[in-house]
């Protein structure tokens, strides 16, 4: 009967180790699964911050385009009205030269070299000299020189509001 015994006892023993690695298993699973869940809900927490800075930084970028945006606009108008209300006058060329129409003479010599070289053939010929002196009134260039100074207003805006940004 000691054979009988013996083998109850073994089956018992090998039923009760199931038994209790099955009691383990799940208390590991259990665990487990509570580790999972808790890192699910700081990761969750973690995108859910990333997403509420990615749009507050993305709102605070477009504060700023919106307000240099803005300030071009308002540069650009007030430049509009500045121009309108002080209208450039006739501006003409001078002809005539202030020191009498004369250019000055080229001095002559150099200082380096003791023995000229020939001159190169391939030289254009240089024009006689022009007194400078014309009669009447140049051409008027106003209304050139206030489209140039509205360009540059407006580029130099623009750049403005590319720096604000």
């Amino acid at each position: 009967m000691s054979a009988y015994i013996y083998a109850a006892i073994a089956l018992l023993c090998a039923a009760v180790g199931g038994y209790a690695t099955h009691l383990y298993e799940d208390v590991r699973y259990s665990h487990l699964q509570n580790q999972f869940t808790s890192y699910k809900a700081q990761e969750t927490a973690n995108d859910e911050k990333t997403q509420v800075e990615a749009a507050a930084k993305t709102m605070e970028l477009q504060q700023r385009s919106d307000a240099a945006e803005k300030a071009y606009v308002q540069e650009q108008s007030e430049a509009a009205a500045y121009r309108d209300a002080h209208p450039v006058a006739d501006v003409r060329l001078c002809y005539q030269a202030p020191n009498g129409g004369s250019m000055p003479q080229a001095t002559g010599g150099s200082s380096g070299a003791s023995h000229p070289s020939a001159a190169p053939t391939n030289v254009q010929p240089v024009p006689s000299r022009d007194s400078g002196v014309r009669t009447g009134p140049g051409p008027d260039v106003g209304g050139l020189l206030n489209f140039l100074a509205a360009r540059a207003d407006a580029v130099s805006a623009q750049l403005r509001g590319y720096q604000a940004r």
